[in-house]
């Protein structure tokens, strides 16, 4: 259900409804990371496309600085701002924001389906 902020950010929402046409989506959130801060390593064992009726996270970085930093499996994920990314969060990830200004990242957990799991093959094939 959109809430009345989401309605109020018709970028987002254009966003959010292009995903919509694929598959189902389940949760839409901006997660912010303060500066100075960390996310401590940790797996989230239910997001991933490997996992039996699962539910993957898709995250987009909306607003980032050169001292974020994000390792998925002790190695750096290199995410730029506008860029959709699919990591399996089943394994060990942790973030770090060393910069100045706040981490904004757009995420969006959804349902996988053959649409979404055949776009995810065919980008990792470029």
């Amino acid at each position: 259900m959109n809430t009345a902020a989401l309605e109020k950010s018709p970028y987002l929402k254009s966003i959010v409804d292009q995903f919509s046409q694929y598959t189902t989506v389940n949760l839409v959130r901006l997660l912010f990371l303060a500066p100075l801060s960390v996310v401590k390593e940790h797996t989230d064992p239910t997001l991933a496309l490997e996992e039996e009726k699962s539910m993957i996270r898709l995250t987009i970085p909306i607003d980032n600085n050169e001292g974020v930093e994000f390792f998925l499996n002790d190695s750096l994920v290199p995410m730029k701002v506008g860029e959709c990314w699919y990591l399996r969060l089943s394994d060990p990830h942790r973030i770090a924001n060393n910069g100045s200004t706040n981490r904004i990242n757009l995420t969006i957990d959804i349902i996988p389906n053959d649409n979404i799991i055949g776009i995810i093959n065919d980008s990792m094939l470029s």
